[in-house]
C-alpha cells in the first residue's frame, strides 16, 4: 500500500463511527499534488480525489450513501496534477469542478499550466462526467478554489496559482 493510499485509509478510519474503523477504501492509485471536493444532493454524498502525480484520466468517488465504495471515473481534459477543486448546486443538481493545473505538452516536451475545467454532475440519478470547459483567463496551476452563491446564481471561483513559471 502506498502512503498516498495509507494516508487516506487513516483519515476515513478516522473520522469513523464507534471509535473505530468502520470503512476501508482508496485511491485506486497513489497520488500526490491532488485536489479533492464533494458534491451533495438531498439523497446523496460524493467524495472526489483525482488530478494528482503520477497524471492518469480517472478521478475517485467515494459514495457516502454506499458504504464509501470506490468508482473511478473518467475525464476528457487534459491529464495533469496541481489542479484547484470546488464545488456548487444549481437546483437539484450538484457539480464537482477541477479547474486548471499542469500537464505535460508532448509537442514541447514541456510542462505547462493548463485552463481546462473538468464538471462532473451529480444527483438523484448517479454521478456523470458532465463538461469540458476552459478558462477565460491564463492557464494556472496551483490555483485556490472555492464556491459562492450570489441570490439565485452560483459560481465556482478558481485564483491565484502560476503560469507556467510565473505568477
Amino acid at each position: 500500500m502506498s502512503l498516498i493510499n495509507y494516508l487516506i485509509y487513516i483519515y476515513i478510519y478516522l473520522m469513523g463511527g464507534g471509535g473505530g474503523a468502520t470503512h476501508k477504501a482508496s485511491l485506486s492509485i497513489g497520488q500526490f499534488s491532488h485536489a479533492a471536493t464533494t458534491a451533495t444532493t438531498a439523497t446523496q454524498s460524493v467524495a472526489f480525489f483525482g488530478f494528482g502525480f503520477p497524471r492518469t484520466d480517472n478521478v475517485d468517488t467515494f459514495n457516502g450513501n454506499n458504504d464509501l465504495a470506490r468508482a473511478r471515473m473518467i475525464y476528457q481534459g487534459n491529464m495533469r496534477n496541481r489542479a484547484g477543486a470546488t464545488n456548487m448546486t444549481c437546483g437539484n443538481d450538484s457539480y464537482a469542478l477541477f479547474g486548471g493545473g499542469t500537464y505535460f505538452n508532448s509537442d514541447t516536451s514541456l510542462f505547462q499550466a493548463s485552463n481546462n475545467v473538468d464538471i462532473f454532475k451529480c444527483n438523484d440519478n448517479g454521478v456523470f462526467y458532465n463538461d469540458l470547459l476552459d478558462f477565460n483567463g491564463p492557464a494556472r496551476r496551483d490555483l485556490a478554489a472555492t464556491s459562492v452563491t450570489c441570490g439565485n446564481e452560483s459560481y465556482a471561483l478558481f485564483g491565484g496559482g502560476m503560469r507556467n513559471n510565473t505568477i
